[in-house]
């Protein structure tokens, strides 16, 4: 098992979780990205992960993905430093829209991407499991999916997963309009779960 300490700001770090037993610790720390495609922080198919929560912390998505991206067979856990809810995490998924330069380092392609959800499963064509299990035991968490992108769960044609949530203090919505120009459908009808499936 390794551990994983992240603090400060950044706009173009990503962490991807590759193999089991890896803990990270978020310690006051903003992962906010910005021209950056993909997910703050991304846990593997079949890989299981902890997040520990230190203090504030912020994970915000740029172009394409959930703020915490939770493959199908992966597994996180998040849980507070100090054991109680004094320790917070602000997610985001991406918004839908169309992103230009959303390549790593800017590389001038444009690409248009519906909402993803906060934590959780990819966006998906045509799948109905594709979101890995979600364990929050402690912590104060605020996540937001947009368009079809649960707060916590699936992403766009993407189940919920598997969500158990034992302790902390858990807000989870999904807001933001929906990029398919339904014009008869009020924006405020297109949105994912708040907790759960697309």
């Amino acid at each position: 098992s390794e551990n994983v300490t992240v603090t400060g700001n950044t706009k173009s770090g990503r962490l991807i979780v590759k193999q089991t037993g890896i803990t990270i610790t978020l310690k006051n720390a903003s992962m906010d990205l910005n021209w950056c495609k993909g997910s703050p922080i991304e846990v593997a198919e079949g890989v299981s992960a902890t997040l520990i929560l230190d203090g504030a912390n912020t994970l915000s998505a740029f172009a394409d993905g959930p703020g915490i991206l939770v493959n199908q067979g992966a597994a996180v856990t998040i849980q507070s430093a100090s054991g109680n809810n004094t320790d917070s995490l602000t997610v985001s998924g991406a918004k839908a829209g169309n992103y230009v330069s959303a390549e790593m380092g800017g590389g001038g392609i444009s690409i248009y991407t519906a909402g993803y959800a906060g934590i959780g499963g990819p966006n998906f064509e045509n799948s109905t499991e594709y979101t890995g299990t979600i364990n929050i035991e402690s912590g104060t968490i605020t996540a937001t999916g947009y368009s079809y992108g649960a707060g916590i769960g699936g992403g766009d044609f993407s189940s919920g997963g598997t969500i158990n949530i034992s302790g902390g203090v858990v807000t989870a919505i999904s807001g933001g309009t929906d990029p398919d120009s339904w014009g008869d459908v009020p924006d405020s009808d297109k949105k994912g779960a708040g907790i759960g499936g697309s």
